[in-house]
């Protein structure tokens, strides 16, 4: 079971507080009582907005991580009845631009960062007793990072947007040496 409470809270019109609790009871996992959230909001002018997130996160695994079997052709995908829950931190932030354009059309433009930090993230991985089956693990240590844009011109009747992110993906061999190369922290892809 979960519950999950929030309130706002603005000091001066310009900043949106936004804290949040959820309190969480899992008959079979030790659950944190309490996790929080803090989502803010500052509106820098009419054209200019500033938004920042800072969470933690559980996650019990399902009960098809846990005991399903998922076989075809393709697949072989076995539940997991070791795994533990996933617990994560995540941070993130954007600037948003958003200015009303003649004819009632709309720009808005966006830039934002993450980073999220998983503890035993749920996955698929191969077994180590049988490298033909595939089941559900715990990673360790895990972490994402990564920079986005986006772009978009609306009006009443269509919308054209344009983005991208940039991702990085942790790499748990960082700072080791492979061929005479550094593996960095992050494999970064667009």
């Amino acid at each position: 079971f979960s519950f999950f409470v929030s309130t706002e809270y603005k000091p001066v019109s310009w900043i949106n507080i936004r804290p949040g609790l959820r309190f969480v009871k899992n008959s079979i996992y030790d659950a944190p009582p309490v996790i929080p959230s803090l989502n803010t909001l500052f509106t820098i002018n009419n054209e200019f907005a500033l938004r920042a997130a800072y969470a933690l996160g559980y996650r019990a695994p399902a009960l098809r991580e846990l005991y399903f079997e998922f076989l075809d052709a393709n697949h072989a995908i076995y539940g997991n009845p070791d795994l533990k829950a996933e617990k994560s931190r995540s941070f993130n932030a954007s600037l948003v631009y958003s200015k009303l354009l003649q004819n009632n059309r709309r720009h808005t433009a966006e830039a934002g960062g993450f980073h999220n930090y998983f503890n035993n993230l749920i996955s698929i991985g191969a077994d180590p007793n049988d490298n033909g089956k595939n089941i559900y693990i715990n990673i360790e240590e895990n972490k994402t990072t990564g920079f986005s844009a986006k772009t978009r011109i609306q009006t009443q009747n269509w919308q054209a947007g344009v983005g991208g992110i940039m991702l990085g993906r942790y790499n748990r061999f960082n700072g080791e040496n492979f061929d005479g190369k550094d593996i960095p922290e992050f494999n970064w892809t667009p």
